[in-house]
C-alpha cells in the first residue's frame, strides 16, 4: 500500500486521498503543509492537485483602484450599498500608515470595468440583479427557445439528443445550453465534447447551489475531459493537461441575464 510522502499516511484506494491528510484537513480545519491529491477522472487518466494552501491573492489598494478608474470614494461606496460589489471584497489591512482598504485586483478590476460599461444604458439595481448568482424565474418552452433565437449554435439540439426533449427549460437548464453555446461557436469542442460538458454541468451543478463556482475543461494526450470547482484558482493541472476553457460561472450567469432581458 503507497504512502503519502509528506506525512506518512495510507493512501486510500491505493491511489487517491492520503487518509491522514484529509482527516486532519476536515477535522481540525487546520492548513497542512502539503496538497491533497485527487484523481479527477480516472477513466481518462487526468489528475488534478487540489491545493490545501492557497496562494495570496493580488491585492490593489483602495487608493490605486480610485485612481486607475477616476472613480470617486461616494461611487465606490454607493456601489458597495446597491450589492454591486460583495462585502468580502473589501479587505481591511494593517500597513505603516494605520489601516487600509484593499481588494483582489483581477476581480475588482473586471467588476468595476463591467459596471462602468453598463451603468450608462441600465439602473444600478438591473445591473446588481445580472451580477447576482441568483437564477431568474423563468421556463420557457422549446418552442419559445427557437422563436427567440436564444441560441445561435445546435447545443439546444444537443442537449435534447443527451437528455431528451423537456416540457420546460428553467434558468439552470438554460445557463448550462448557454455555456455550451458559447463553446461551439467559438469551436472550442466537438459535438460529442459538448454533451459531455452538458452531462458535467447537470450532474455537478447542484453540489454547489448558494455558492460560487467554475468549470474548466481540457485534454490529456487528446483524451477531453472537464471539472467544477468552488474555486478554479486552487486547481493546478498536470503539466500534460491543454486547458480548453476556463470560466466562473458567475460570469456566465450575467451573460444570459443580460441575453434574456435583451430578448425580452
Amino acid at each position: 500500500m503507497p504512502f503519502c510522502p509528506e506525512c506518512k499516511g495510507e493512501y486510500r484506494g491505493g491511489f487517491d486521498i492520503c487518509k491522514d491528510t484529509i482527516s486532519r484537513y476536515n477535522e481540525t480545519g487546520c492548513r497542512v503543509k502539503h496538497p491533497i491529491f485527487l484523481l479527477d477522472r480516472v477513466t481518462v487518466l487526468c489528475y488534478v492537485i487540489i491545493e490545501v494552501m492557497k496562494m495570496d491573492e493580488e491585492l490593489i489598494s483602495k487608493k490605486e483602484l480610485l485612481a486607475h478608474f477616476g472613480i470617486s470614494y461616494g461611487a465606490l461606496y454607493r456601489w458597495k450599498r446597491k450589492n454591486l460589489i460583495p462585502e468580502e471584497w473589501f479587505i481591511r489591512k494593517s500597513t505603516y500608515t494605520g489601516q487600509e482598504t484593499f481588494f483582489p485586483k483581477e476581480k475588482m478590476l473586471e467588476r468595476i470595468k463591467r459596471i462602468q460599461e453598463l451603468k450608462e444604458d441600465a439602473s444600478l439595481d438591473v445591473i446588481a440583479e445580472n451580477f447576482s448568482d441568483r437564477f431568474r424565474e423563468i421556463n420557457v418552452t422549446e418552442m419559445q427557445i427557437r422563436e427567440k433565437n436564444y441560441f445561435k449554435s445546435i447545443a439546444l439540439d444537443l442537449y435534447i439528443e443527451r437528455f431528451g426533449s423537456q416540457t420546460k427549460y428553467d434558468f439552470q437548464k438554460l445557463l448550462h445550453i448557454h455555456i455550451v453555446d458559447g463553446l461551439l461557436i467559438e469551436g472550442m469542442v466537438s459535438k460529442d465534447e459538448a454533451k459531455e460538458t452538458l452531462a458535467l454541468l447537470a450532474e455537478n451543478h447542484i453540489k454547489y447551489t448558494g455558492r460560487s463556482c467554475g468549470v474548466a475543461l481540457f485534454r490529456k494526450h487528446g483524451v477531453f475531459a472537464g471539472l467544477m470547482a468552488g474555486d478554479l484558482s486552487d486547481i493546478t493541472f498536470d503539466e500534460a493537461c491543454v486547458k480548453i476553457f476556463e470560466c466562473s460561472l458567475s460570469i456566465r450567469i450575467e451573460s444570459l441575464k443580460t441575453l434574456l432581458n435583451n430578448k425580452g
